[in-house]
């Protein structure tokens, strides 16, 4: 399993239109991403990701585990600093 922790540094933090962008970029994906700030969170699905109530400043632990995790971590961490910060 990889992980890091991003800080949501753009102004909507991670509302619907910006989570639907993340869980777009998430089908080039084959490993699991999960979100966990109050509570764990599959960042493949909207309302999941809605639950985390994710504001500018907010920081998540992004952990991530499959077959491709080195990969899918790095592209995901890469993806989500040019969108988000």
């Amino acid at each position: 399993m990889e992980k890091f922790t991003f800080v949501f540094e753009n102004k909507a933090g991670l509302k619907a239109k910006e989570s639907e962008e993340l869980i777009k970029e998430l089908e080039n994906y084959s490993s699991q991403v999960t979100f966990k700030k109050n509570h764990n969170a599959n960042a493949r699905l909207i309302f999941n990701l809605l639950s985390l109530n994710i504001s500018q400043g907010d920081s998540v632990e992004v952990l991530v585990e499959g077959e491709d995790e080195v990969k899918d971590s790095e592209a995901l961490e890469k993806f989500m600093s040019a969108k988000f910060k």
